[in-house]
């Protein structure tokens, strides 16, 4: 099913329907026991994504319902979370790997993915009833499920197009506020802060594609641009953090200091990249583009 909103019919029916196809999904892929179970873990994450992001946009209507659903969805990502956050630090190093600026760079981050990919394989291996783990995440699921079906929304489509207006204006904000942070230097929240703003302005985006397609769909483009520039971002500074944290795992000073040296060198790459992009992104000031918002949303229930 595709991640959409059709403002032609009922929008809780829609939002139900939705929702329960997100979660039937992640329960269908955490179930299959053939595969690689790690990565089935990393496509369920990707559903939760999803599925937080459209109850982030109904959060005005139905504010008990997003804080006791979204509160077990970052749970029961968050249990998942172990041994897969240890397969992404090695990724991060392939991606660093291809932005090597000498040959010395890259053998060091060679020695590093080496020190991290047995780091993952030791994870793995201790990581005890991975199992049980999947099942019990599989019935929060199923509860949420149970939870999803019986959602009520008001039936106002005045009301409905003024929740998601204030849903829309929320995340316009937080975006601006988390700009302004960047410029200033504060860095680490700052850009974690921008990259979650954009995540969602893309889901929203994705969601209320219909009511605009060429011009949501562009804005959706750059919005994915950027997401995944602040997500290499963020990415590193998880890196730089497990460095930092378990030093002895990368065996010298030297392969250390190279591998922190390019963090750094990608990390000021990308944040400039990422304030230039998010100044085109997020370009129309909130309170002005929630109101558009709305206004399309109501023209195109009326059509």
């Amino acid at each position: 099913m595709s991640y959409r909103l059709d403002p032609a019919k009922p929008f809780a029916e829609e939002v139900r329907k939705l929702g329960s196809a997100l979660l039937a999904d992640a329960i269908a892929i955490l179930s299959e026991t053939t595969g690689d179970r790690h990565e089935a873990i990393h496509e369920a994450r990707k559903k939760f994504k999803r599925l937080r992001g459209l109850y982030r946009l109904i959060r005005p209507l139905a504010p008990g319902f997003f804080k006791t659903e979204n509160a077990r969805l970052r749970d029961v990502a968050r249990s998942l979370s172990g041994a897969r956050d240890a397969a992404a630090l090695v990724e991060n190093i392939n991606y660093l790997h291809q932005h090597a600026r000498s040959a010395a760079e890259a053998e060091a981050l060679d020695m590093a993915r080496a020190a991290l990919t047995q780091r993952r394989d030791r994870i793995y291996n201790e990581e005890g009833d991975l199992s049980g783990v999947i099942n019990a995440a599989i019935a929060e699921c199923e509860k949420a499920l149970i939870a999803v079906q019986g959602l009520s929304l008001p039936d106002s489509r005045r009301s409905i197009a003024k929740g998601i207006a204030r849903a829309w204006l929320t995340n316009g904000k937080k975006a601006a506020l988390a700009q302004q942070e960047c410029r200033k230097g504060e860095k680490a929240e700052a850009f974690h802060d921008l990259r979650k703003c954009c995540q969602t302005y893309r889901m929203y985006l994705a969601l209320l594609r219909k009511i605009w397609p060429s011009a949501m769909l562009a804005k959706e483009k750059n919005a994915t641009t950027l997401a995944e520039l602040l997500g290499h971002q963020n990415d590193l500074s998880v890196l730089a953090a497990c460095a930092d944290r378990e030093p002895d795992i990368f065996g010298n000073g030297d392969t250390l200091a190279r591998l922190l040296d390019a963090i750094i060198n990608q990390q000021q790459k990308l944040e400039q990249t990422s304030l230039e992009l998010s100044e085109l992104v997020f370009r129309d000031r909130p309170d002005a583009e929630s109101k558009t918002i709305k206004s399309l949303w109501n023209r195109a229930c009326a059509a």
